[in-house]
């Protein structure tokens, strides 16, 4: 089994995030950081130099620039086969709607869309039999926020694992690990 790590909007505020890396970080394939806040995040994986990361730019990381190299805003990768569409979400305005964060990742053969920006968790996905690597489907995931919530919603994470029987998609709280989505 790979699991994923994914975080976001930490705004810098690490007690979260610190504690989410200790738990997941060792057990993780990949960690992935949605932006606000990457310039802590990277200080914080300094702890965990053997564990693969991405990580990018949101609106309030200013100036957006690490090791004299412009941090992007998103990013397109593989990992096990499949194709990540990530971004931190500002550029395609997701706190409207999410047809433009959708369409990017369409035009971009993406099986997984993920995003930051809204601080509020989301899971789907959209089905087509037509589409994607193996399932016919592009995921949508936002893991919402580690650092900074909105009324009505908890400091919390992502999960994504994948192994021979399929894909888990999760959300969980920060503080106590209970399951949001």
């Amino acid at each position: 089994m790979k699991k994923i790590l994914v975080l976001s909007d930490s705004h810098n505020n690490n007690y979260y995030l610190n504690k989410i890396l200790a738990i997941h970080a060792l057990s993780s394939s990949l960690v992935i950081f949605l932006g606000d806040g990457f310039k802590g995040f990277l200080s914080e994986m300094q702890k965990y130099k053997e564990i693969p990361f991405e990580f990018l730019s949101g609106n309030n990381d200013y100036p957006p620039v690490y090791n004299d190299k412009t941090v992007p805003s998103y990013k397109i990768f593989e990992f096990e086969s499949y194709k990540f569409f990530i971004c931190h979400g500002h550029t395609f305005r997701v706190k409207e709607d999410l047809n433009r964060v959708v369409g990017a990742a369409y035009q971009n053969l993406a099986d997984f869309v993920l995003w930051g920006h809204t601080h509020s968790p989301y899971i789907s996905y959209v089905a087509d039999d037509n589409y994607g690597s193996f399932s016919g489907a592009l995921r949508l995931f936002c893991p919402g926020s580690i650092g900074r919530v909105l009324p009505g919603n908890y400091y919390s994470f992502g999960l994504i694992e994948i192994n021979k029987n399929g894909i888990l998609q999760t959300v969980a709280r920060a503080d106590n690990g209970d399951i949001l989505l």
